[in-house]
């Protein structure tokens, strides 16, 4: 059974309306899913960009090498947690997360029905371009990220759909992060999951992503 968690969707519309789509979807009765993952692991964390000046050299000259000094170490820690979540993610079964989130979810239709086979009318092709954690300052909650891009074909290989969707949930919040991900304070959490917990994690937010596409294609539809 999937967690339920809350996502916030920021999603952009690449190439004006979704005219196309409209005219395309009363023509196309199922479609079938191939999810690939092009794009590899980031973790970003947040770094001091500037110290305040305190009228006294010497004390701002330390504070500006401190806080060199803590920009490097959250440099340190993201790259070494991105190499744990690259060799914790199993993209096979993750990308298989996603695929089944969308078939479960669309199931028959509207706007049209999942397919397991490759006779169907149209292919949608959903592309993760990255997946990870980012947290935009020092002392944030953490957000655990997906950014996809979405492309669907007909069978003669016409392009009718094109869109990006990107799926956060905060690592911080404990209604929504801790229900999926058992963390609820970004990079120590991160740090004390284990390999199969955090393949988890990403497996269930894969599988909610593609929940959530389908109810973007439904709003596109018309």
């Amino acid at each position: 059974m999937r967690h339920l968690i809350l996502l916030s969707l920021s999603a952009a519309m690449i190439g004006g309306c979704h005219a196309r789509f409209k005219k395309a979807v009363p023509t196309i009765d199922d479609i079938n899913v191939q999810v690939i993952t092009t794009g590899g692991p980031y973790v970003e964390l947040g770094k001091i960009w500037s110290t305040p000046e305190t009228g006294n050299p010497t004390a701002n000259l330390l504070m500006d090498i401190a806080a060199v000094a803590v920009n490097v170490s959250q440099e340190v820690k993201a790259i070494d947690q991105t190499a744990r979540i690259y060799s914790a993610v199993d993209i096979e079964g993750v990308n298989s997360a996603m695929s089944e989130g969308l078939g479960n979810t669309l199931g028959g239709g509207p706007p049209f029905a999942y397919a397991t086979t490759t006779d169907t009318d149209a292919t949608l092709q959903l592309e993760v371009l990255s997946y990870g954690l980012y947290v935009p300052y020092i002392g944030a909650p953490g957000e655990f990220t997906y950014t996809v891009r979405a492309r669907m074909y007909r069978a003669n290989g016409e392009r009718v759909y094109k869109k990006t969707l990107t799926c956060e949930v905060g690592a911080g919040d404990p209604e929504a992060g801790e229900m999926i991900l058992g963390v609820v304070n970004n990079i120590r959490e991160l740090e004390e999951m284990t390999d199969e917990q955090i393949n988890g994690a990403f497996s269930d937010m894969a599988y909610y992503c593609g929940t959530r596409f389908v109810t973007k294609m439904r709003r596109h539809a018309g």
